[in-house]
């Protein structure tokens, strides 16, 4: 039990670290945009548990918070394109994703 609350703080640490860094270049397929991180990192961490590589983009909206939960990088479109087939078998994810290029 011990092992698996040190191994849930790990990942929650993880998580929030990643929306406090930049947001490699490549493709990636966003998933959602919620406003609570808490809500971002959960979806994140269901991601994470099937395989996916995960970051949160925080990305500032008409003066509010979103934290963007994005799938990748890939290298290409058709790759992030493939990952959006992959990504809608996901039944916990409620927002139809799509493909963005981060530069």
């Amino acid at each position: 039990k011990e092992k698996e609350k040190a191994k849930a703080l790990k990942e929650k640490e993880e998580l929030e670290e990643s929306a406090k860094a930049a947001v490699p270049r490549g493709w990636f397929a966003q998933v959602a945009a919620p406003k609570e991180l808490k809500d971002a990192e959960s979806v994140a961490s269901k991601l994470k548990r099937s395989g996916f590589p995960v970051v949160i983009e925080t990305a500032k909206v008409r003066g509010e918070n979103y934290y963007r939960i994005l799938v990748g990088p890939e290298s290409s479109q058709d790759h992030a394109n493939r990952l959006l087939g992959q990504l809608k078998r996901e039944p916990y994810l409620e927002a139809e994703p799509f493909v963005k290029m981060v530069k």
